[in-house]
């Protein structure tokens, strides 16, 4: 491929061009103007960057900059490494276009909008595997740029009418992408599900910005368009793509944590998908009622696929592909990230099928780092340990069940922890003063009620080299667990609401009575984990404010 043949390199921004070509997408001149300050600036541009995730202020800038970004193509990493080549369709401003350089294939990056490209170039910067062109998909033409391996098409088939001729231009688009694959070639793409759960609970259209938009039609002939799991799999057949492979990044592809495959979406009743759904189905808009609860009804009724907030295939011409064959035993895999924590902690779970018995597998990202040696302030260590799936109900989910019912008490909640409680009390050392520290983390979302009823601890990762306060434990664990129920109906008195009386509420029914001058230290100085390992630093009196988003009536 010789792209000097057809196009123009401008040696300062790295990228080639056509010379005659408009393209007016943009997120705001300002939004971009910052990413090129930061790209700039930063000495490393790596997915896991310190520096760039200390400069994320708002959501452009996270979205843009994110190392959550790359979750969507982790589980497909053995398609997109060395050997490989790569078309990235619309790369955007460089998030995924980095963690694809990264992997090692010969990758060539397309972007319509030349100051989008720049930045892609600027966070690619040392990449030299990574060839930058500015140029209109349609243009593409396999006789002089060649075919794939593998093309990726994410977040830009809604976009299709807008830049590609009106209607139709979605189907065209697809047959497009076809004809740049090599036989047995694959399309991996993304893009948002019309018919989203989290579109129903309220969440605006992202492109819109219009509530129930998506599920109600609003479209216009020639402006955005996605798409339900039916209209996009037919699109699919009728672009000729006879192998289609679906999966679920949670809560969506723009920001995965989790990724849920085929196997997973076919696999409901064998594991809690609606557990996967749910605790990590977080958003920052207001919804109308618990994503959470309502992942649960989806899943037993076996919609996970249909209600997925993204629509994400695995497509290929070949109806006998076998670019994932490696996965065809592996459900999910989740994806141990934190902004401002130290990147020797990041790690993988993957859940697989090993002969008929579900395993939790799980690695560090970076094993050399010594994650695994106590830190030097803390005394904390990481432990990254393989362990059968437990079926059952996590606690965390006990207690969700009880806020979205109308009138709920703080009494009912606390009955919803005591299970918890008393399983610490239990494993405490000297009668509730403190826990092992291996019990560091212990909250209501790493216990499971299996299924005889038996609380079963899972993936207590972080281990203290001595005992750690009992009380902090408690408290650390309410409050995380309080920020994580999502929205709740209304209770049976409005202050309930608020996180600050929730938790001594709480600790009050277990008989521990605690002042917030006791709070703040329990929740400051005495929460090592968050302070030490997690890089945050929590004020009791800010998250006492906090109240339960309420939306159910």
């Amino acid at each position: 491929m010789d792209l000097a043949q057809k196009y123009a390199y401008d040696e300062e921004k790295n990228f080639w061009y056509a010379g005659n070509l408009r393209f007016d997408y943009s997120d705001g001149k300002s939004s971009e103007e910052y990413l090129r300050t930061v790209l700039r600036r930063v000495y490393d541009r790596s997915i896991f960057s310190k520096e760039i995730a200390k400069l994320q202020k708002d959501w452009p800038s996270a979205y843009h900059l994110s190392s959550l970004r790359a979750n969507l193509l982790r589980p497909f990493e053995n398609c997109l490494g060395r050997g490989k080549r790569i078309l990235e369709l619309g790369c955007g401003c460089g998030a995924v276009t980095r963690y694809l350089g990264e992997c090692g294939g010969e990758i060539l990056a397309v972007e319509g909008s030349a100051a989008r490209a720049e930045i892609a170039a600027l966070r690619c910067r040392g990449l030299d595997n990574v060839t930058f062109l500015v140029e209109n998909i349609m243009n593409l033409d396999a006789d002089f740029i060649g075919t794939f391996d593998a093309v990726t098409l994410i977040g830009v088939l809604e976009y299709a009418r807008i830049y590609g001729g009106g209607k139709g231009a979605e189907l065209r688009l697809l047959q497009k992408v076809r004809s740049l694959l090599k036989e047995g070639g694959a399309l991996i793409l993304a893009i948002e599900n019309k018919l989203g759960l989290a579109y129903f609970a309220g969440k605006p259209e992202d492109h819109t910005g219009i509530a129930w938009g998506s599920i109600c039609g609003v479209y216009h002939e020639h402006g955005v368009r996605t798409y339900s799991r039916k209209e996009l799999t037919a699109l699919l057949h009728e672009a000729g793509f006879a192998y289609l492979e679906q999966f679920a990044p949670i809560p969506d592809y723009k920001m995965p944590a989790a990724v849920m495959l085929q196997k997973g979406l076919d696999s409901t009743d064998r594991f809690d998908a609606a557990a996967f759904f749910g605790i990590l189905s977080k958003y920052r808009d207001k919804m109308e009622f618990n994503l959470g609860e309502a992942w649960r009804s989806a899943a037993e009724a076996g919609l996970a696929a249909e209600l997925a907030n993204s629509l994400c295939f695995v497509c290929s011409p070949c109806a006998e592909y076998g670019g994932t064959k490696e996965l065809s035993d592996v459900l999910a895999e989740h994806y141990g990230q934190f902004l401002g924590g130290q990147k020797k902690y990041l790690k993988k779970m993957t859940l697989k099928d090993c002969g008929g018995e579900l395993m939790c597998l799980r690695e560090s990202l970076f094993p050399d780092l010594g994650a695994d040696k106590p830190d030097a302030k803390s005394g904390i260590r990481q432990i990254i340990k393989n362990e059968p799936y437990i079926k059952g109900r996590l606690l965390s989910d006990c207690i969700r069940s009880i806020i979205v019912k109308p009138g709920w008490t703080v009494q009912e909640l606390v009955m919803g922890f005591l299970p918890w409680y008393k399983y610490l009390l239990k494993i405490s050392e000297d009668g509730g003063k403190t826990l092992p520290g291996w019990a560091l983390d212990l909250a209501p979302f790493n216990c499971i009620a299996d299924e005889k009823g038996v609380i079963r601890p899972f993936d207590l990762e972080w281990c203290a080299d001595k005992n750690v306060s009992f009380d902090a434990a408690v408290v650390r664990s309410i409050i995380s667990v309080l920020l994580k129920l999502g929205t709740s109906a209304v209770p049976a008195d409005p202050k309930q609401l608020q996180t600050g009386f929730l938790v001594k509420a709480v600790c009050q029914g277990f008989g521990r009575d605690f002042s917030d001058e006791d709070l703040e230290r329990l929740f400051g100085e005495e929460n090592i984990l968050d302070n030490c390992i997690f890089g945050r630093v929590f004020s009791w009196n800010e998250v006492k404010k906090i109240a339960l988003p309420c939306g159910m009536h």
